[in-house]
């Protein structure tokens, strides 16, 4: 029997919470060299250009004894940049998870969809440092790119949902058939 709030705005609001405290804990758990090409991108956009001597997650903690102010500095921007870079995964893990209710989120799907904006960021990166050096002085009006970074959000849904549709079995609880 359903309960006297079965399929309310009240169950729903309750659930979906609890689908985003799922995904945020797992979203925290990611390997934190995941959010180094995005911090890149985040720092040229910032107008600082990344450079060797600046800290990774991998040696921030290594240069305590240098320039603190640089390091506090450097930890920050690198802490929001992967403050920044969950909120995208974790808009995507969620929108997912609502229109695919029979599925929804799964623990494991975050490794994936991260794994997969790794391999897009990657890419948007070496078409920019390849478009700049190839740019020549009469561009084109009205030329499209193929990966452009202003359509992030939508193009790793699309691409995390066409994955998934491949990958949904080994998710779902209720089918006895795993993966051909």
């Amino acid at each position: 029997k359903d309960s006297a709030c079965g399929g309310s705005r009240f169950t729903e609001y309750y659930s979906s919470v609890e689908v985003i405290h799922v995904i945020e804990k797992d979203l925290h758990r990611l390997p934190l060299d995941h959010v180094e090409t995005y911090h890149r991108r985040r720092l040229r956009g910032l107008g600082l250009e990344a450079q060797d001597e600046r800290p990774s997650y991998a040696n921030v903690n290594a240069r305590s004894g240098h320039d603190e102010n640089a390091v506090d500095e450097d930890a920050k921007l690198l802490h929001e940049s992967c403050a920044e870079r969950s909120k995208l995964l974790g808009e995507v893990l969620f929108v997912y998870a609502r229109e695919h209710k029979a599925l929804g989120y799964r623990q494991g799907m975050h490794e994936i969809l991260s794994y997969l904006l790794l391999a897009i960021e990657i890419d948007i990166e070496e078409a920019e440092e390849f478009e700049s050096s190839a740019r020549s002085a009469k561009e084109e009006e009205g030329s499209t790119k193929l990966l452009d970074f202003r359509f992030l959000r939508s193009d790793l849904y699309s691409i995390f949902e066409a994955v998934m549709g491949r990958l949904s079995r080994a998710y779902d609880t209720h089918s006895t058939k795993g993966l051909p």
